[in-house]
């Protein structure tokens, strides 16, 4: 069964142990929620609708990073997209674990079209920013 509950931990990347640590509950009780045999309360929710705004936030400010380098610089053939190995590196970028990191990853792949990714896991030292850009010029061809 889907609840309001398990749909938005679903949208926020959340797994259920992620969901019990970000909400600092008991993995039973996220289960619990999540399957409808106990009614999760206002505030909890209210977390999770924090979280996806915020998630949705992070996304946008990496796709206007990302166009105002293909307006500035053309349209690459190729993006590097720093995905954060550990909750760790995902704190490190302001995020509660690495699930609402790849929410946000997913986000901004699903909308940036034409354009092909490459994920590459990082570690906090070597995440610098939510999307760890780093980007192939459109002209790949080489002076032989």
């Amino acid at each position: 069964m889907t609840t309001p509950f398990s749909l938005l931990c679903d949208r926020c990347g959340l797994s259920a142990d992620e969901a019990a640590r970000f909400l600092e509950v008991e993995a039973g009780t996220v289960q619990h929620w999540s399957s409808g045999e106990m009614a999760c309360p206002d505030s909890f929710v209210a977390q999770l609708r924090l979280l996806y705004r915020q998630i949705s936030a992070t996304a946008e400010q990496a796709m206007r990073h990302f166009v105002n380098f293909s307006q500035s610089q053309g349209s690459p053939a190729e993006v590097e997209l720093g995905l954060a190995v550990d909750d760790a590196a995902a704190q490190h970028l302001g995020l509660p674990c690495v699930g609402a990191h790849r929410a946000v990853l997913g986000m901004v792949i699903a909308r940036a079209h034409g354009t092909r990714f490459l994920l590459v896991e990082q570690g906090a030292a070597a995440v610098a920013n939510v999307a760890a850009v780093r980007v192939t010029p459109t002209d790949t061809t080489a002076s032989q």
